[in-house]
């Protein structure tokens, strides 16, 4: 009994932050490959990309990039912990393993930071990016409605 509760609380915590991601991010945004959730205004940028789709979701004031491909990471594998690394966590995104890294860029003129999700499902990786985001939950949830197609 005890071990149900805990499960209990679980589940139920994460049906509401689903619901609450719904709320908070009620535009669904179809790239060709995926689908991700933005709130009211935002835009598909698609970019010429070389070997990868690029593009960008934007709503003019803050953009999210996005690189896809075999080439844009490499896979799972390659992405790791270094010495700029301010977060760094494995997860999933849909059932999709995901992982969601932060980290300073000092050697780049133009930003400070880079916030980053890279997902791979085994026949398609996607790289979700912020730079110099200033509120990392916010995009950390819109990078959770991610959804290959």
């Amino acid at each position: 009994m005890k071990g149900i509760i805990p499960l209990l609380v679980f589940i139920s915590l994460l049906f509401s932050n689903c619901s609450k991601n719904d709320e908070k991010h009620p535009q669904t945004i179809k790239a060709r490959t995926f689908t991700i959730n933005t709130p009211y205004g935002w835009i598909l940028i698609e970019d010429q990309g070389f070997d990868t789709y690029i593009g960008r979701i934007t709503d003019e004031s803050t953009t999210v990039y996005f690189d896809q491909g075999d080439l844009s990471f490499g896979g799972l594998e390659n992405v790791e912990e270094n010495d700029e690394t301010i977060y760094f966590t494995r997860t999933t995104i849909n059932g999709v393993p995901a992982i969601i890294h932060k980290e300073n860029r000092p050697h780049e003129a133009s930003i400070n930071t880079r916030l980053s999700v890279y997902l791979d499902n085994g026949e398609k990786r996607n790289r979700l990016y912020v730079l110099d985001s200033d509120n990392d939950e916010f995009f950390i949830s819109i990078f959770k409605t991610h959804k290959f197609l």
